[in-house]
């Protein structure tokens, strides 16, 4: 009989045992292969073998009381067919390649050899592991199975590593605060997409390749390619560079232009007053080149303001803020016309019409009434024309509003009624507008409680017009010569004297602003101040007193 180790026999027949004179039983010599008995009643043979065993004899052996018979069995045991491993698709590694032993059995010895070097492993499920390949290289592994009672079996598997790849990365140049976005590109040799990311995020951050800079410091980006079924993931490439604070703001001048145009002998629309921004300290100002005679620039605001004596071409005006070493510049320009017959004059209403000798429509010009400054008397009524206006008709307007008691004239530009309570010089800004245009001009009205005269009339700290007049005659020069000639202690300010009945107040200041030019004019020291009092008596009247 022949068998396979692992694998039950064929047993032998059941003995017939004649001529015994009782029942026999068996035995058998040698003993036989493991794995196979015989059965003591009936000399069957079976079982299954557990290890090889060459062709042998072997007697078996019947006996009752002395009787006695024998037979021969001869018996090989061949080993186990072989287990030959199979594999499934090789996986590439960045540094060699794994693959699945399908048929894997647990019972069975694995041995693996590399032919490229490397370490080779078996994990218990029967994942084949090769490492330590360069990039890009093959390598064949033999995996030999062995098991006692089985033959030899093996295999060989063939896989390669994955391709190297590395990052290209520019150092991005260095960023400031505030600094539009700086975009970079990174490439990998493998041309597949590369990740930018930034380990500072509160230095810089990054969106699809646009670095942004957030704060002042050193800024970290990594590039990043992880690779896929071709190529091995490629070192990271990280870069700094230095985020510096951002730039202080540069000095700046705000109306950046002006455009100012004015007659001979009649006062121009002052220019805006300036809005200085990132300076240190505050700023002074001058201009460059002179201005035309008549016209002076504020050191303090940056203003130009006055009555041009004389023409001049349209010209450009650099008005420099100078504050240390900061500076900023603004450009004025400016043209200074001719007086013309048929310009209106400063007493005339604001309502005004094109010049004679036009037909054409004119935009707004309009010049603060008697320099700009107005003064009303709680509880008087007063009335001023604020404005004239030398362009082409306009509707007026005044911001902010008025104060309590008072309104205003949209249609003519005069100011009028009774206040009901005192306030501080407050700036306001009267403006006019038409289809061809703007324009705007500062004045300062000031509200102040009803004052009255304490002293009795003066002889030389006083000059008294003619009744309705505000103009300056021979002997009101005269007047205020000979006050001139005097010794004064300080600044002089002037108080316009309105009638008991209280009107009139608007003529007592126009008194008062042609006193203040005439001394002005002289070189005396006279305040900005001009105050309006009712007279305790009526030869008081149309009075200007001298003060200081």
């Amino acid at each position: 009989m022949t068998g396979t180790v692992n694998s039950a026999i064929a047993s032998t027949a059941v003995f017939t045992a004649s001529n015994f004179t009782g029942t026999p039983s068996y035995t058998v010599s040698p003993t036989l292969p493991g794995g196979l008995s015989i059965n003591a009643s009936t000399g069957r043979i079976s079982g299954t073998p557990t290890a090889t065993s060459s062709t042998a004899n072997y007697t078996i052996t019947a006996t009752a009381g002395s009787q006695s018979a024998t037979a021969t069995v001869t018996i090989t045991v061949s080993a186990a067919a072989a287990l030959t491993p199979s594999f499934g698709s090789p996986t590439a590694t960045a540094d060699g390649f794994t693959v699945q032993v399908s048929n894997y059995d647990a019972a069975f010895t694995w041995a693996e050899t590399a032919t490229a070097g490397g370490s080779v492993s078996m994990s218990g499920s029967g994942l084949l592991t090769l490492t330590g390949l360069a990039a890009s290289t093959s390598s064949t592994v033999t995996l030999t199975v062995s098991r006692t009672g089985y033959a030899t079996g093996s295999a060989t598997i063939t896989g390669t590593s994955l391709t190297a790849q590395s990052i290209t990365f520019n150092t991005p140049t260095q960023m400031s605060v505030g600094d539009s976005p700086q975009t970079v590109t990174p490439t990998a040799s493998s041309l597949l997409p590369v990740t930018l990311t930034s380990t500072t995020t509160a230095i810089c951050t990054v969106s699809t390749g646009t670095i942004t800079a957030v704060s002042a410091g050193s800024c970290s980006m990594t590039a990043t390619q992880n690779g896929d079924a071709t190529y091995a993931p490629a070192s990271s490439v990280t870069h700094f560079f230095t985020i510096n604070a951002a730039p202080a703001p540069s000095p700046a001048l705000s109306p950046a232009t002006q455009t100012v145009t004015g007659t001979v002998n009649s006062a121009i629309a002052s220019t805006a007053v300036f809005t200085a921004s990132n300076f240190t300290g505050t700023p002074t100002y001058t201009v460059s080149p002179t201005l035309p005679g008549g016209l002076s620039i504020n050191a303090s605001t940056g203003r130009i303001s006055g009555t041009p004596t004389a023409t001049s071409s349209t010209a450009n005006y650099t008005i420099t803020a100078t504050a240390g070493s900061q500076s900023a510049t603004s450009n004025v320009t400016m043209t200074i016309a001719a007086a013309s017959s048929g310009q209106p004059s400063e007493s005339t209403g604001g309502a005004s019409t094109t010049p004679t000798g036009s037909t054409a429509p004119l935009p707004p010009n309009l010049i603060a009434s008697v320099n700009g400054s107005f003064t009303w008397i709680v509880g008087i009524e007063s009335s001023d024309q604020l404005v004239v206006n030398r362009g082409g008709p306009a509707i007026f307007a005044i911001d902010p509003k008025v104060p309590p008691g008072l309104d205003f004239n949209a249609a003519t530009g005069v100011l009028s009624g009774t206040s009901s309570s005192s306030i501080d010089t407050a700036l306001f800004t009267v403006s006019a507008t038409n289809i061809e245009g703007r324009s705007s001009v500062d004045i300062y009205i000031t509200v102040t409680a009803i004052q009255r005269v304490q002293a009795e009339e003066p002889a030389i700290d006083s000059v008294r017009f003619s009744r309705g007049s505000s103009k300056m005659n021979t002997a009101l020069k005269k007047q205020l010569d000979e006050w001139l000639q005097q010794e004064r202690t300080g600044t002089t300010t002037l108080m316009a004297v309105v009638p008991k009945s209280g009107n009139g107040s608007t003529l007592a200041r126009k008194r008062a602003v042609q006193i203040r030019k005439y001394l002005r004019a002289n070189d005396a020291e006279i305040g900005s101040t001009i105050t309006i009092m009712i007279a305790p008596k009526k030869t008081m009247t149309r009075r200007v007193l001298l003060i200081g």
